[in-house]
C-alpha cells in the first residue's frame, strides 16, 4: 500500500504542471427516460463526441449490511424482463467515439448518506464494496467510478472517505479506472466534510457542485449559481477560491454548470430583485421537466422571448420574469464568463449537471444543445 501511495503522490505531482483546461464532465439523469413529450431523454439524445466523459447517475448502496452497490432502477438501466437495457446503451457509446470515457455515479440526493457512513466505518464491508465496484465496472465496461456522498456529515466519515478512496484506487490503478468524486461548494460546509490533500491524493477530479447556492424554500428571490458575490459568500468565486486555499490542486478541480435554474413565485409581482423581493413559494412546475422550483435550460429558452431579461452585472448571471415567476440561471453568456475563469485559474474543466436539461432537440433556434457545444469549442475542440 505504501508503495502505491507515493506512485500516486507522484503522480500527482507531475499532474499539477498539466496544461490547458481540456476536461468536459457531463452527468445524464437517467429519470430523464421518464419526462413528457420533448423533454423526454435517451442516451442517444447524448451527442458521444461531445463531452471528455459521461457519467450514468446513479446507481446506489444495498442496506448497509452487506456493502454492495446495486441498479436502483432495473427497468431503466437492465435488459432483464424487456427493459431497456441503458447501462450497455450507454457504453456503446464508446462504439462511435473510443476516446470518451464512461463513469458511473453512486449516490445522490435520494442515496441516504447513513448508508455510506456505516458501509465506509466497517472494513470488511469496504472490502465488499471495493468487490462489488470492481465487478460492477468489468460487467458493463464502465471506466470508472464517481462517488456523489450528500453528505458526509457522520463523525468519523471524514476519515472514512479517504480510506476507501484510498483502497479503491489500489484496485483501480491496475485496471486504468477513473476515480472522482461529487462534492459539496460551500466554504462553511465542505471544510468540515473533507480532508482535501488526502483526497487529493486518490481521486483523479473533483465535481465542485456549484449551484443550488440559493434555492426557492428561501424567502427572497435570488441567484443559484452566481459566479460572483452579490454580497454574500454564496458563489462560484469564493467556493472554488476556498477549494484551492484547502489543497485541491487546480487540475482536479472541475466547475460545475447548471444547465438548469431555480425558479421562484413572487409575493409581489412588480418587485424583482434578487435579495431584496420577496418568494412566497418555488415556481411553477415546467412542462419539460415537471418539476417545482426548477426549469431546465430548454424550458428557459422557450420562455424568454415572451419574459424580461435582466442580466446582473455584479454576480454575472442573468435572470428572467414574466408575471408572478421568476427564475435565476445561466445562459451562453453566463457559461462563456465561467470558461473563462477555468482557464484564468488553469482548473481542470467543467462539469455539467445536467446534459437533459439543455436545448437538446434545438427548440430554441440555437442548434442542438447549446449549452454543451459551447462548454465543448471551448474547452475540448
Amino acid at each position: 500500500m505504501k508503495v502505491v501511495v507515493i506512485a500516486i503522490a507522484l503522480f500527482c505531482m507531475v499532474a499539477s504542471v498539466a496544461s490547458k483546461p481540456d476536461r468536459l464532465v457531463c452527468y445524464l439523469g437517467t429519470w430523464a427516460t421518464y419526462r413528457p413529450g420533448n423533454g423526454k431523454f435517451e442516451v442517444e439524445d447524448l451527442d458521444p463526441f461531445i463531452c471528455t466523459h459521461a457519467i450514468y447517475a446513479f446507481i446506489g448502496l444495498e442496506p448497509s449490511v452487506t456493502g454492495e452497490i446495486k441498479v436502483l432502477d432495473p427497468w431503466n438501466d437492465l435488459p432483464d424482463g424487456g427493459g431497456k437495457d441503458g447501462l450497455r446503451r450507454f457504453n456503446d457509446m464508446k462504439k462511435i467515439n473510443p476516446k470518451l470515457k464512461t463513469m458511473v455515479s453512486i449516490g445522490g440526493w435520494k442515496e441516504k448518506g447513513q448508508k455510506f457512513s456505516e458501509v465506509f466505518d466497517d472494513s470488511a464491508k469496504r472490502a465488499v464494496f471495493v468487490r462489488s465496484v470492481m465487478n460492477f465496472l468489468a460487467k458493463h465496461r464502465f471506466d470508472g467510478l464517481d462517488i456523489n456522498w450528500q453528505y458526509p456529515y457522520q463523525s468519523n466519515d471524514t476519515m472514512n472517505f479517504v480510506k476507501i478512496l484510498s483502497e479503491l484506487k489500489a484496485e483501480f490503478i491496475n485496471y486504468g479506472y477513473i476515480l472522482s468524486a461529487s462534492v459539496h461548494a460551500a466554504e462553511r460546509t465542505f471544510r468540515l466534510l473533507y480532508d482535501i490533500p488526502r483526497m487529493s491524493l486518490y481521486l483523479d477530479f473533483f465535481n465542485v457542485m456549484t449551484y443550488d447556492f440559493h434555492v426557492p424554500n428561501e424567502k427572497h428571490l435570488d441567484l443559484h449559481t452566481p459566479l460572483y458575490s452579490g454580497g454574500d459568500h454564496f458563489n462560484v468565486n469564493e467556493s472554488i477560491q476556498a477549494w484551492l486555499r484547502y489543497g485541491a490542486p487546480p487540475q482536479k478541480l472541475n466547475m460545475g454548470i447548471a444547465f438548469y435554474g431555480r425558479s421562484f413565485t413572487k409575493k409581489s409581482v412588480d418587485c424583482n430583485t434578487p435579495r431584496i423581493c420577496e418568494a412566497i413559494d418555488a415556481g411553477n412546475i415546467g412542462s419539460l421537466t415537471v418539476e417545482g422550483g426548477l426549469l431546465g435550460y430548454h424550458e428557459i429558452c422557450l420562455t424568454e422571448p415572451t419574459a424580461t431579461k435582466v442580466f446582473d452585472d455584479d454576480r454575472k448571471v442573468p435572470y428572467m420574469y414574466w408575471s408572478n415567476q421568476w427564475v435565476g440561471y445561466d445562459d451562453l453568456n453566463s457559461a462563456k464568463l465561467k470558461v473563462d475563469y477555468i482557464k484564468e485559474f488553469n482548473l481542470g474543466g467543467a462539469m455539467v449537471w445536467s446534459v437533459d436539461y439543455d436545448d437538446f432537440r434545438g427548440h430554441c433556434g440555437k442548434g442542438k444543445s447549446p449549452m454543451l457545444t459551447l462548454l465543448n469549442k471551448e474547452l475540448v475542440a
